[in-house]
C-alpha cells in the first residue's frame, strides 16, 4: 500500500494506512516476544531487548543515512532543503517530532515536493515505542500478578490512547494528530493489546479467519477511500481504524485462505525484507524521477519497486542479518551504535547540502498564507471596487530569485489581508521558464532543481490546489546562453532557435496553467539591474538580450489576449527608484521584503485580485 501510495498511484489515496498497519504489526510482535520470554524465564531482560532493537533496527536505518547525505553531497536530492536537518533527526529518532515543530504538514509532503528522508518519522515513532515500552510492560509486571490484572491494565491504557488522539487533534490540530508520538501510540497499542489476549485464549475458533478477512478488506478500503490530504488519519482516528489491523492479526493465527495467501513464498520473502523496503524506498523514489529518466507511469512505478526491492535484498543480507546475528550483549551494542549514530550525525554536518540562498518570505510566514489544499469546489472569485474578493484569490508565484525576492513582501501583503490572498511560491533563484538541456556555466544541479520545480512541483500543485492567478517574473535566466543539442552548441538569446523555443515554451506554460482553471497569468516585466549589480554581471547587460526577452512577452501576450495579462513593473519600479533605488533592491536586483510589500500595496495587489475574476 506504501509502495503504490509513495508511487502515485491513482486510486490509492489512503496508502499511509499501511503504516498504521505496521505500527499495529509492531506492538503485536513486540509485546509477544515479552510475554513469551517472561513466559519461559519469569524475568524480562532489558539490555538483551534492546541489543536485539539495535542490532536489528539501526543497521539499515543508519546506512540509509549516511547514504542520503552523500548523495546530497553529490548534488543529487538539489530541492531537499533541510536535510541536513532531516538527517539528524532521523538518526536522533525524532524525525516525527521535527516534522512537526517546522509546522510541516503530511499532506504538503505528499502533494508537493519531497524529500528523501520525509518517511523517517514512522521509524522514530517505532524507535521511540520501543524505549519506553519495555519498561512499561516490566512495571506493569511487577505492579500486578494476575494475567487478568495484566489485561486490563494494558487494556485501559489503549482505550486511553485511542481517546486522546482526537482530543490531539482537536486542540493541537491535525499535525499533531499526524506527527505527536502520543497521537499515534493508540495504533500501536491495540496490538500490544491483542498479544495478551491471545495468550490467555489458547483455544481459537476457526471464525476468527473471517474476522481476519473483514479486517482486510477494512484496510483496503481504507487505502483506497480515505483523501490523502484531510479525513480521518488528520483527525486522530487512526487508532479507532486499528482494529481491522487487529482483526487481521487475529484472523492469521487460524487456518483458512488468509492465512495460505500470507504464507505463500512471495510474500514471506516480502515480509522478510520489508523494513529494509520501508527504509530504502522513499530515498530511492525520490531520485529515480520522470525527468531524470524519461519514464512515466506504470514504467517508473515498476522500476522504483524493482530498485528497492534489489537494495533491500542486498541490505538485509549483506548488512542487516550479519550484524543481527553476531552475539553483541548491550554493553557491546549500545556503544557501537552510539558511535555509529554519532558518525552519521557527523556527515550530515559535514557533507549534506544546505539551502541555498532565499529572498523569499521566512517559512513560518510563507506556510500561513500558502493555498489551502481542497478537493471542494470553488466558486468563480469576484472582486468589487473596494478590491474585496469573495473569497481569498488563490496566488502562485513563478520565475527566478526576483519572483522569489518579490514573493516576500507579496506574502506579508496576504498575511495583513487573509480575506483577499492565499499564496504558494515556487520560484526558484537562476530558474526561468526556458526548457533546454544546460543552462551556461551550470554543472546540472541548477537545471535539476529548475526542472524539479515546472516538471513536480508545479503539477503536483495545479492537481491538488488549483490557483486563481499565476504572477510570473524572470530576470536574467531566460536571456541567458543555452544549449538544447551538442552538436548544435551553446546558443545566445538572441539566435533565432533560442527564440523560437523560447516561444514554445512560454506558451505551453500558458496552456498548462490555463487548462489547470487558472484564470489569468499575470507576467510582471522586469527592471534593468542598477548599477550595484553590475559587478556580479562582468559590466552592463547587452540591450539587445533585455530587449528580446520583452519582445518575447509581448509576443506572448498577443498570441494569448484571453489569458495573459502584461504589467509594465519595470516601468513602475524604475519611476519610484528614482527617489531612493537603495530603498527599493538593496543589492541592485532583488526587491527588499518591504520594497515588496510597498509594491504590493501601491501597485500590485489590485491589478492581481481583480486578475482572478473571469
Amino acid at each position: 500500500m506504501v509502495l503504490l501510495f509513495h508511487g502515485g498511484v491513482s486510486w490509492m489515496h489512503g496508502g499511509y494506512v499501511g503504516v498504521s498497519v505496521f505500527f499495529t504489526m509492531s506492538g503485536h510482535l513486540i509485546t509477544s516476544l515479552l510475554l513469551a520470554e517472561h513466559e519461559s524465564s519469569g524475568r524480562i531482560s532489558l539490555t538483551a531487548f534492546y541489543a536485539r532493537r539495535i542490532k536489528r533496527l539501526m543497521p539499515a536505518s543508519l546506512m540509509c543515512l549516511a547514504l542520503v547525505a552523500m548523495m546530497s553531497w553529490m548534488g543529487l536530492y538539489p530541492t531537499a532543503n533541510h536535510l541536513r536537518r532531516e538527517t539528524i533527526a532521523g538518526a536522533l529518532q525524532v524525525a516525527n517530532w521535527n516534522s512537526l515543530t517546522q509546522h510541516v504538514s503530511y499532506a504538503d509532503l505528499v502533494l508537493g515536493a519531497s524529500g528523501p528522508l520525509d518517511h523517517f518519522w514512522s521509524l522514530s515513532i517505532e524507535e521511540q515505542f520501543y524505549w519506553i515500552w519495555p519498561l512499561t510492560f516490566l512495571g506493569l509486571f511487577r505492579l500486578t500478578t494476575k494475567r487478568a490484572q495484566r489485561l486490563a491494565a494494558i487494556t485501559t491504557l489503549t482505550v486511553g490512547a485511542v481517546v486522546v488522539a482526537p482530543l490531539i487533534a482537536l486542540r493541537w490540530g491535525p499535525n499533531a494528530a499526524y506527527w505527536s508520538t502520543p497521537a499515534r501510540l493508540a495504533e500501536i497499542l491495540t496490538g500490544a493489546t491483542l498479544a495478551l489476549i491471545l495468550a490467555r485464549w489458547q483455544r481459537r475458533s476457526q471464525w476468527l479467519s473471517l474476522l481476519g478477512t473483514v479486517g482486510c478488506l477494512a484496510i483496503v478500503t481504507a487505502a483506497i477511500l480515505f483523501p490523502t490530504d484531510h479525513g480521518p488519519a488528520y483527525g486522530g482516528w487512526l487508532g479507532v481504524g486499528s482494529l481491522a489491523s487487529v482483526a487481521l492479526i487475529a484472523g492469521l493465527q487460524v487456518p483458512g485462505g488468509l492465512r495460505n495467501l500470507f504464507s505463500r513464498s512471495a510474500a514471506v520473502a516480502l515480509g522478510r525484507i520489508s523494513y529494509g523496503v520501508y527504509v530504502f524506498h522513499w530515498p530511492i523514489f525520490t531520485l529515480i524521477t520522470p525527468q531524470r529518466t524519461g519514464w512515466s507511469g506504470s514504467g517508473l512505478l515498476s522500476a522504483r519497486i524493482a530498485i528497492t526491492l534489489t537494495v533491500a535484498t542486498i541490505s538485509f543480507h549483506l548488512v542487516e542479518q550479519p550484524i543481527r546475528r553476531r552475539s553483541f550483549a548491550f554493553n557491546r551494542a549500545a556503544p557501537l551504535a552510539a558511535l555509529a549514530t554519532a558518525a552519521v550525525v557527523a556527515v550530515a554536518l559535514t557533507v549534506t547540502s544546505v539551502p541555498t540562498t532565499s529572498f523569499g518570505a521566512a517559512t513560518d510566514l510563507q506556510r500561513q498564507v500558502t493555498i489551502t489544499p481542497t478537493t471542494d469546489h470553488l466558486l468563480p472569485v469576484v472582486v468589487d471596487t473596494n478590491n474585496a474578493p469573495t473569497r481569498p484569490v488563490r496566488i502562485v508565484v513563478l520565475g527566478d530569485s526576483t519572483a522569489q525576492a518579490l514573493s516576500a513582501g507579496m506574502v506579508k501583503w496576504a498575511a495583513e489581508h487573509p480575506a483577499s490572498a492565499q499564496i504558494s511560491v515556487l520560484a526558484e533563484p537562476g530558474c526561468g521558464l526556458v526548457r533546454s538541456v544546460k543552462l551556461h556555466d551550470d554543472d546540472g544541479r541548477l537545471q535539476l532543481a529548475c526542472n524539479n520545480v515546472l516538471d513536480v512541483q508545479l503539477p503536483a500543485l495545479l492537481a491538488a490546489t488549483p490557483p486563481d492567478v499565476a504572477v510570473v517574473m524572470v530576470t536574467l535566466p531566460d536571456i541567458t546562453p543555452r544549449e538544447w543539442d551538442s552538436a548544435e552548441g551553446e546558443l545566445s538569446a538572441l539566435d533565432s532557435a533560442y527564440k523560437q523555443r523560447k516561444q514554445s515554451d512560454y506558451a505551453q506554460l500558458l496552456d498548462q496553467l490555463a487548462s489547470a482553471g487558472v484564470t489569468r497569468t499575470v507576467w510582471l516585466t522586469s527592471p534593468l539591474p542598477s548599477s550595484a549589480w553590475l559587478g556580479y554581471l562582468n559590466g552592463p547587460i547587452d540591450p539587445m538580450l533585455w530587449q528580446s526577452q520583452r519582445d518575447a512577452v509581448d509576443n506572448l501576450a498577443n498570441n494569448h489576449p484571453s489569458t495573459l495579462t502584461v504589467v509594465p513593473f519595470d516601468t513602475w519600479l524604475t519611476t519610484r527608484e528614482l527617489e531612493d533605488a537603495r530603498a527599493w533592491r538593496p543589492d541592485g536586483l532583488h526587491l527588499s521584503p518591504a520594497g515588496g510589500a510597498r509594491a504590493m500595496i501601491e501597485y500590485l495587489a489590485p491589478i492581481i485580485l481583480h486578475a482572478a475574476t473571469p
